[in-house]
């Protein structure tokens, strides 16, 4: 195109360089446009979707989200924060608020349709968009309250055409709008008019315009063609004020530029379709990166250049690109530098491992053959100039330069040492060296040959070095001091003994530095040693591999693919911080670094790289923007915006964090939750989850930050959990106040249960102390007496004495039977039995009784006392008084449940009706007798929780003796006890 001069193919390994493709999580590698939206989030416009990226993640969205179309071909953004998406269709779909929005959300989309899709935007001070630059010259106007108008150029121009490409003779490239005048930027020139539906009127017509370019803060470039001049210029407006021109003399006709950008340093960047990316300043060509189909040129807010391309993704330029030298693989036959010297002369000693190169002031020379198969991995150089290559474990050879012709040059070999020797070091003076293999010293000057100071079978040796005063050290399991071809312990070096040292410097007279297995760095003097690794302000997160120093700028690490440097490595000495800074740029597999004139020389995978220290030490890292990716309530996402959750009862919200940034560098998270966390955590993880917090108000907070970064601003998000019923302060009031209640009705319950219960025992007591005196009333007594008296006056003493027995046994059974309320079924059987056998006595045998129990009913129960007799005697005085004879009374128990009997008591009298008028006439102690009988079974049935009862019924209704049937629900238990516990 313009020139060839500093050609960079792109495809070789770059680390200012990020090619993002589908490999990296693109959707696809044909990209239209590239944009940065007022959030910082870069957009890529693709054939299969529209991508969001925030430096780590892709989100993309795609027909399967709503699109009416995959193919995206330009983004926007105007004021109110939609971004607008361009359709290959000629549809539109706008994201707003991260939600995607169609004609099927919005129907004035519908509007803007067009069979010609449009390529540009422009809105006005009053809120409206254009859309226009289509084949059609149309210019669509959206509204503030989105109604859509429609425009097209009423004439049709015709001029000149010197190019091929008439087709876009009417495309509108550039329309703005300056006090209440539209300006139209045509092929033909630049036309005003005071309507878009006037009539255009020429403002200048000398140049032909083939496209404009936007920049930043209004100002835009055109591309034109000067017909008089027949010259290609490159036109810079800022606003309506022409305020530059660029000429480029090697330009071809046909060139096709598809975007210009002028950089904050002032670097104007071009884009070819066919030959690349150009950069010049000042007007003249700086670089030119191959490549291929590129697309429009977008500079980032932290400096990163990113360059769109039909079919090879995206590239992501550092913005150090063009102040740092970079001389990739490519120019050492597409392999890394494994080693470099710096040389007085300012030149540079370079290896491949193969051929040994030198730059001399921007002149790469290399030697005219393989000096080794690819293992050199150390340079050393005499103060003669002699050469020393090492190959580890093969051999090391001394080469003297000879001739320099056509960027190549020859060695011829002076001296070698055919053993394995692992490595050398060069004394100070530059006149001779000390190389070593497992067991063997080796010494060699520049005037005698190579000798042999000292071989050592008990230990092995793995390093020497020398210090700022010559002293040669020699390390194995110990330290030692070379003196006098003797090995001398050096004790001050004590702590590093058994040690790996990687490499050894000598920072000034006094002091020397030491890098132990990668791992720490040990810095030594005046005999004594101090941590250096341990001083640092951070870990260094990986080995390191080489270091250097300079005595103004400081010291210099590498780790396998990180660059670190120290201001005031000296601090470790004093006890203070020792600061840690890091270069923002990652290589493939760096081999060894460098100081030479101001510059930190870095060997890698990648080629060799020059960084001018002033720009090293003047780097600020941009700090990152943080963002919620998304925030979940209940595993429901929060809607866009919304800043505060509101939440009653069981819940656990999800926070996932995220930053946007173009570092390499992994961000890092502080978050806390005020009003529940006293302090930040800090961590690289982005998920954050909380669950049931209490009854509050909190406020989610969290910033990130990378490495050397401050920290970003933070975002918040407030809680408020409110209480549930539960969890109210009045439902506490309401429980106390309602459990003291309970308590106080439970204990007065208590109390009058323990009343009724005493009341009830009372009754009891006097219920049975009374159906006592009821079954033996005096008439009873009277009764037996008199039959006593009867039996005596008729001399009938052994009736006289069976009947006293029974009486007397009988009054002994029921002053027993009142020492408990409950008594054995046989006992109370055998007390019944004896009354009706003294009865039946009285009455000289004028009825006759039957007994008879289920045999279902356990012997051992125990049953209400004192409750039969009074219905037998009931039975006896007032169903069967009337008869002569032949009466009968029968009793029978059976079982009803594990806990009632039924116990029917019939006789053959009178019954119930003229019972009842008997009962009238005569003596009344029958009746209350069955009354207390009744009284004591209720209280009976309440304490053991069973329900009992009494009814009477004739057996034969209507007869002349129809009979009398009682029947009794009785509760019965086991043991005395049973009972006794219910009191």
């Amino acid at each position: 195109m313009l020139c060839l001069l500093a050609h960079i193919p792109i495809h070789g390994q770059n680390p200012y360089i990020k090619h993002y493709t589908v490999n990296d999580g693109l959707p696809s590698n044909k990209v239209y446009n590239v944009f940065q939206d007022s959030r910082k989030f870069i957009w890529f416009a693709t054939d299969a979707g529209a991508v969001r990226f925030d430096g780590t993640n892709f989100k993309t969205y795609t027909t399967a989200d709503g699109l009416p179309n995959s193919e995206i071909m330009r983004i926007e953004e105007d004021t109110k924060g939609r971004l607008w998406l361009f359709h290959l269709n000629g549809m539109f779909s706008y994201i707003y608020k991260d939600r995607l929005f169609t004609s099927r959300e919005e129907a004035f989309l519908d509007s803007l349709s067009n069979n010609m899709y449009f390529r540009r935007m422009y809105e006005d001070e009053d809120g409206n968009l254009y859309f226009y630059c289509n084949l059609n010259r149309e210019i669509y106007v959206l509204e503030p309250d989105n109604k859509v108008l429609k425009y097209q150029l009423k004439d049709k121009l015709i001029y000149i055409q010197q190019r091929k490409n008439i087709g876009y003779e009417n495309i509108i490239f550039k329309l703005l709008k300056h006090e209440g005048v539209f300006w139209f930027y045509l092929k033909g020139g630049i036309y005003m008019a005071k309507k878009l539906a006037d009539s255009l009127i020429p403002a200048q017509t000398t140049l032909f315009y083939y496209r404009a370019f936007n920049q930043k803060k209004g100002n835009f470039f055109l591309d034109a063609h000067n017909t008089n001049l027949n010259v290609f210029k490159l036109y810079k407006y800022n606003g309506f004020n022409l305020t530059d021109s660029l000429h480029f003399d090697n330009r071809k006709p046909d060139e096709v530029i598809t975007d210009v950008y002028e950089d904050k340093a002032g670097y104007i960047w071009l884009s070819s379709y066919f030959t690349g990316i150009y950069i010049y300043k000042h007007g003249q060509l700086i670089q030119n990166f191959d490549i291929g189909e590129a697309q429009n040129i977008l500079e980032d807010h932290e400096g990163n250049i990113w360059i769109a391309s039909l079919g090879n993704g995206v590239y992501r330029m550092h913005p150090s690109i063009l102040t740092h030298q970079h001389m990739q693989s490519k120019e050492f036959a597409d392999k890394g530098i494994k080693n470099l010297l710096t040389a007085e002369d300012s030149s540079l000693w370079l290896t491949d491992g193969s051929y040994l190169y030198l730059l001399h002031k921007n002149n790469l020379l290399r030697s005219s053959k393989p000096l080794s198969d690819g293992v050199i991995n150390q340079i050393g150089i005499f103060e003669n100039g002699q050469i020393i290559l090492n190959e580890p474990n093969l051999a090391l050879k001394i080469y003297k330069q000879k001739n320099q012709n056509n960027n190549k040059f020859d060695l011829h070999l002076q001296a070698t040492i055919n053993t394995p020797i692992k490595q050398f070091a060069i004394a100070p003076d530059k006149n001779k060296f000390t190389a070593w293999d497992n067991y063997t010293l080796y010494l060699h000057q520049m005037t005698k040959p190579v000798s042999l100071i000292h071989r050592m079978h008990s230990d092995m040796f793995t390093s020497i070095f020398y210090n700022a005063q010559g002293q040669l050290f020699a390390a194995g399991k110990s330290i030692f001091l070379v003196k006098n071809d003797s090995l001398i312990p050096f004790k001050p070096l004590e702590h590093l003994f058994g040690k790996t040292i990687r490499q050894h410097l000598n920072l000034n007279d006094e002091t020397q530095l030491f890098n132990i297995s990668g791992d720490s760095l040990w810095l030594f003097r005046a005999d004594s040693l101090h941590s250096l690794s341990a001083h640092f302000e951070r870990n260094v997160p990986s080995q390191i591999k080489s270091i250097c120093f300079d005595r103004v700028s400081g010291l210099f690490m590498a780790s396998n693919s990180h660059i670190y440097w120290s201001p005031n490595p000296m601090n470790a000495l004093r006890g203070k911080i020792v600061a840690l800074n890091s270069l923002d740029v990652r290589f493939n597999n760096i081999y060894q670094i460098a100081i030479q004139n101001e510059n930190l020389i870095i060997a890698s995978e990648d080629g060799l790289t020059r960084i001018p220290l002033e720009k090293l030490m003047n780097q600020t890292s941009k700090k990152p923007i943080a963002y919620f990716t998304q925030i979940y309530l209940n595993d429901a996402p929060v809607k866009y915006g919304q800043d505060t959750s509101i939440v009653r009862g069981r819940h656990n919200f999800s926070f996932t964090l995220n930053s946007i940034h173009y570092s390499p560098e992994k961000a890092i998270y502080a978050y806390m939750l005020e009003g529940k966390d006293t302090s930040w955590t800090f961590q690289q993880s982005s998920n954050i989850v909380y669950q049931d917090l209490r009854p509050g108000k909190y406020t989610f907070k969290f910033k990130a930050r990378l490495q050397d970064s401050d920290w970003s601003n933070e975002l918040q998000h407030f809680i408020d959990v409110k209480p549930t019923l539960v969890q109210h302060p009045v439902f506490f009031v309401m429980l106390v106040s309602i459990t003291v209640a309970l308590l106080v009705t439970f204990i007065l319950r208590r109390k009058n249960k323990l009343h009724r219960e005493q009341e009830t025992a009372h009754q009891l007591v006097l219920l049975e102390q009374k159906a006592l005196q009821s079954m033996m009333n005096p008439h009873f007594i009277f009764n037996a007496l008199g039959s006593i008296q009867s039996y005596i006056l008729k001399n009938n003493a052994a009736d006289a004495g069976l009947y006293l027995s029974q009486f007397a046994r009988l009054i002994r059974q029921n002053l027993n039977a009142i020492k408990t309320s409950m008594i054995s079924l046989d006992e109370e059987v055998d007390r019944l039995r004896n009354y009706l056998d003294l009865e039946r006595l009285r009455m000289n045998n004028r009825f006759s009784f039957i007994i008879d129990i289920e045999e279902a009913i356990e012997e051992d129960v125990l049953i209400p006392t004192m409750i039969l007799q009074p219905i037998v005697e009931n039975a006896i005085w007032h169903g069967l008084a009337t008869l002569e004879e032949n009466g009968l009374i029968n009793i029978f128990f059976t079982k009803i449940t594990d806990k009632t009997m039924r116990i029917v008591i019939e006789d053959n009298g009178i019954g119930t009706e003229q019972a009842a008028l008997q009962t009238k006439r005569k003596d009344t102690h029958l009746q209350i007798g069955m009354n207390l009988t009744l009284k004591r079974l209720e209280l009976i049935g309440k304490k053991l929780n069973v329900k009992t009862s009494i009814t009477t019924s004739d057996i034969h209704p209507g007869k002349p003796f129809p009979g009398t049937k009682v029947e009794i629900i009785v509760p019965y238990v086991f043991e005395a006890a049973e009972f006794e516990e219910k009191k």
